[in-house]
């Protein structure tokens, strides 16, 4: 009996760790060789090749949209880190 529940203790542990524990799942940077960039306002990962770009000093943003875009320069403007 005591061996029973043991064993199911076990399996339920390891059925976590394989299928839901954190951090395990991580998003892809690649989609077909193309290099994945992520939007600083959405989150969104983008194409780098399909992204719109921005520049600000030595770092370069990357938005999936124009509306993102505008919405990170206002943010840039009122002195707010991405």
């Amino acid at each position: 009996m005591i061996l029973r529940i043991l064993l199911i203790i076990l399996a339920a542990i390891i059925l976590y760790y394989l299928f839901w524990a954190p951090g395990k799942k991580k998003p892809a940077h690649r989609k077909k060789g193309k290099i994945l960039v992520k939007d600083p306002v959405c989150g969104l990962y983008i194409p780098e090749d399909e992204a719109l770009k921005y520049e600000a000093g030595k770092h370069t943003y990357y938005f999936c949209s124009p509306s993102c875009q505008e919405t990170f320069i206002k943010n840039q403007s009122k002195g707010k880190k991405p």
